[in-house]
Formats: structure tokens, C-alpha cells, sequence
């Protein structure tokens, strides 16, 4: 991973809260299961190699920033999709799968950041939802 990235803390600002809290509403996972959130910045031949989020992490929802015209795409390789970065545009997934013992890992849902071209920047959001309680939400 070659972006700069920075945590914000669930208490740092209600802003912070509020988007949490949509990220558990929209995912139908407890408030408390939801990750800090971490913001991304890739510049121009910065890129995520191909990854999974982790079986640990049973949802991702994605938030694009900023319009990015070239380049900065997210690819899912094993389901021949590329998605664009375009402002205020999110992408959810499900990084597990029951495999009739338990979920594991779905490796469909391995995944890349392919770098911004000369000129672009991209700025995103990454919220994970995580099967271990992340904090005390009462």
C-alpha cells in the first residue's frame, strides 16, 4: 500500500459519529461492531495491491471523496468489475461467505486500488464493520 491514511477516533466529532452510525444503519450490523473510520489519499502511481479486507471484517462500505478523472479505479479482478471514484458515490460489499461450517473469507472480494493518473488525486473513505465489538456504545 503506497496511500497515506489517517484513523479518525468514533468520538473525534459528530460528524464522526453520525457517519458510524449510517455505516451500521445501511449494514445491519450494531453500532459497536463498526471500525474507526480511516481516510485515504492516493496521488498520482500510488495504488493498494490486490487484497482482502479479512474474514474478521464481515462488511466494507467504500465512500469516494472526490471525482477522479483518470485512473483510481477500485477492481474486483475475480468479478470483472472496475468502479470509477465519483464524489459522494460509495461501494458495499461482503467479505465473508457461510461455507456450511461457519464464514470464512469470499475471495471474490479480493480487491485493488489502481493508482490516479499524472494530475488526479483520490480521497476516500474506508468504514469496516468488524465481528468483534470495537467499543462501548451505550
Amino acid at each position: 500500500c503506497t496511500s497515506t491514511t489517517v484513523r479518525l477516533e468514533y468520538d473525534e466529532s459528530p460528524v464522526v459519529e453520525r457517519i458510524l452510525a449510517r455505516a451500521a444503519t445501511v449494514t445491519g450490523h450494531p453500532l459497536d461492531r463498526v471500525e474507526n473510520l480511516v481516510l485515504v489519499r492516493y496521488t498520482p502511481g500510488q495504488q493498494f495491491r490486490l487484497h482482502h479486507d479479512g474474514a474478521m471484517r464481515p462488511m466494507t462500505v467504500f465512500t469516494y471523496l472526490n471525482d477522479v478523472p483518470e485512473g483510481g479505479e477500485t477492481r474486483f479482478p475475480h468479478l470483472g468489475l472496475q468502479i470509477r471514484p465519483t464524489l459522494g458515490s460509495a461501494v458495499m460489499w461482503s467479505n465473508t461467505i457461510d461455507n456450511g461450517d461457519g464464514f470464512v473469507a469470499d475471495r471474490r472480494m479480493d480487491h485493488e486500488a489502481l493508482p490516479p493518473k499524472d494530475g488526479c488525486e483520490k480521497f476516500a473513505m474506508n468504514c469496516f464493520i468488524n465481528r468483534e465489538r470495537q467499543r462501548d456504545c451505550s
